[in-house]
C-alpha cells in the first residue's frame, strides 16, 4: 500500500462531504470505534491502530479489501472477527449522512495514531481544516 503526503491527505480531507468531515473530528466518531474495539477486546494500541485503519478506510484511502488486509494482517483478526468489524464500521462510521455511500474514493495515510495518539491526530485534522479554509 502506497503512502501518501501530508498534503495528498489534507486534499482527501478537504474534498469529503462536510457531514462527514465534521463526524470524523467528532467525539462521536472515536465512541463508535471505541464500541467496535470493546466489543472484539482490543487492548488501548489495538483501539488506536483501529482508528488509524477506519479513518483510512472512512476517508478512501483504503478501499474494503485493503482495510480486511490491515486487520488480518496487522491486529491479527480471525475472519469471523473481520467481517464482524467490517459490518459494525459500514453501520456506525460509513452510514453516517445521506451522501456518505455516495462519497468517491479520496485518499491515503493519517499520522499514525497508534504512534502519534488522538491528540496529534486531531491537531493534523485541524491544520487540514485551518488550511483550507484559508483557500
Amino acid at each position: 500500500m502506497t503512502k501518501l503526503t501530508q498534503e495528498e491527505i489534507d486534499k482527501m480531507y478537504a474534498a469529503l462531504p462536510k457531514q462527514m468531515y465534521d463526524f470524523i473530528l467528532s467525539d462521536d466518531f472515536i465512541a463508535k470505534i471505541h464500541k467496535i474495539a470493546e466489543k472484539n477486546e482490543f487492548d488501548e494500541e489495538e483501539f488506536f491502530t483501529l482508528i488509524d485503519f477506519v479513518n483510512l478506510f472512512a476517508i478512501g484511502a483504503r478501499d474494503k479489501t485493503q482495510f480486511k488486509e490491515m486487520l488480518t494482517n496487522e491486529l491479527f483478526c480471525a475472519p469471523e472477527e473481520v467481517s464482524s468489524i467490517m459490518n459494525d464500521v459500514e453501520k456506525e462510521i460509513l452510514s453516517v449522512g445521506s451522501n456518505v455511500s455516495a462519497t468517491k474514493t479520496i485518499v491515503n495515510t493519517i499520522p499514525s495514531i497508534a504512534q502519534s495518539g488522538i491528540g496529534k491526530w486531531r491537531a493534523a485534522m485541524m491544520n487540514a481544516t485551518n488550511e483550507t479554509a484559508k483557500k
